[in-house]
């Protein structure tokens, strides 16, 4: 016969190993995204088995999560399946179909667990973990880089523009920047000097590694988060030689950068030449003009999940012959293509109900990282891949909990 207390035991022995496995997510993801697939099957499965065990269920009322926006995802994914019905490329759609059951297994997680032990010490970790996990990619990078130069004599060009590091740079700015507010945020409460300068050190150390990778997006970013923190630095804290230091540091780090890679120069300032040239082979200008095509032969209920990249190039080869463009680059805009407006909506549900939640409770962490995922949608389909999935998952799960967590104790 079990007891209350064995059903406590329990209980909290599949919530230990539940922040195991969430720690074990942030890790993966910009260390191994591919592992990422294996830890969510596992925290379904520790769900199961917790509710079979202790008969514990989630209590809705006692959710620290937005259930509408999980609602929502769970209806953007049907959507995609719901396309499959009438797209003529289903291999394709299958596909697409696939990646996107990431954000149903994260979903039913997230509501079927009402998460009401997490504490903020425990969201505290789980960042901690992902900063950790970035921090010891960038020197495995930097090494790589070193050997490439001094033993097979690459350009510094490659190694300034983040050529040996094989994630995609857009996806990984966002890891960066997401770690760099959090650092930030701990930055100005702690109390201690050795702590105040390991953290530093540490967003020195990120905002490096965003110089390196030269994302366009991320670099614009980092540069409004720096502007931000020494206003913030100024006005409420009055702290005038922080922020007068932040600027100094700021500015001799972009030019040495700057004179070290020229390149760096020439990716930043042809972002007009990208954007407005027709004829540029990466041009924005005459993809959004094949993505507003595509869309216009059914706005309502999009061509399919399938069908979005095969419209495309067919749009594109009519600006730019023998291209090879294989995304709209925007997320709006691809599920727009695939699913039509019922599609469109669900998704600005998924982002602005967080966004309102975050202004409302305050949590100005869980507002940057909404603002870094629709800021990064606007240059590329960030939801159409695992690594950028897993990270909009997990963390549209667990931050909330940092204001809900404080209320309570409150």
């Amino acid at each position: 016969m079990i007891t209350i207390l064995d059903k406590y035991k329990h209980l909290k022995y599949y919530e230990r190993l539940e922040q195991a496995l969430l720690i074990l997510m942030a890790i993966t993801i910009p260390v191994w995204w591919r592992l990422s697939v294996i830890v969510s099957f596992l925290l379904l499965a520790n769900l199961v088995l917790k509710s079979l065990v202790t008969h514990h269920v989630g209590n809705p009322s006692l959710s620290r999560i937005d259930i509408a926006s999980w609602v929502a995802a769970l209806g953007f994914v049907s959507m995609y399946a719901v396309s499959l019905l009438y797209t003529d490329n289903i291999p394709k759609g299958l596909t697409s179909l696939e990646r996107h059951l990431t954000l149903i297994c994260m979903a039913l997680f997230f509501l079927l667990s009402d998460l009401t032990y997490m504490r903020k010490a425990h969201v505290v970790t789980v960042l901690y973990a992902m900063s950790v996990a970035l921090i010891i990619r960038f020197f495995v990078f930097l090494v790589l880089a070193i050997r490439g130069f001094f033993f097979v004599h690459h350009d510094i060009q490659l190694i300034i523009g983040g050529h040996f590091d094989s994630m995609h740079h857009s996806y990984l700015s966002m890891y960066i920047l997401l770690s760099i507010a959090f650092l930030y945020s701990r930055l100005v409460t702690v109390r201690t000097w050795r702590k105040a300068c390991l953290l530093l050190l540490a967003i020195i150390i990120l905002a490096t590694y965003i110089f390196f990778i030269q994302a366009r997006m991320g670099f614009l970013l980092l540069t409004i988060f720096l502007l931000f923190a020494i206003v913030h630095q100024i006005l409420v804290y009055r702290r005038f030689l922080v922020g007068f230091m932040v600027i100094f540091f700021f500015a001799i780090g972009a030019l040495v950068l700057v004179k070290a890679a020229p390149l760096m120069t020439q990716r930043f300032t042809n972002i007009s030449q990208i954007i407005l040239d027709s004829q540029h082979s990466d041009s924005r200008y005459s993809i959004m003009n094949a993505n507003l095509s595509v869309i216009k032969q059914n706005p309502i209920g999009g061509v399919g999940a399938g069908d979005v990249v095969d419209q495309l190039s067919k749009e594109y080869d009519k600006e730019i012959p023998n291209s090879n463009v294989v995304s709209p680059h925007n997320q709006f805009m691809d599920t727009l293509m695939a699913t039509g407006i019922i599609g469109l909506v669900l998704l600005l549900i998924m982002l602005v109900l967080p966004f309102i939640q975050a202004v409302r409770d305050r949590n100005y962490l869980q507002l940057v990282f909404v603002v870094i995922i629709i800021v990064c949608a606007l240059t590329e389909s960030i939801l159409e891949r695992q690594m950028g999935l897993y990270f909009f998952c997990l963390f549209m799960g667990i931050l909330p909990c940092l204001a809900k967590a404080s209320k309570e104790k409150s």
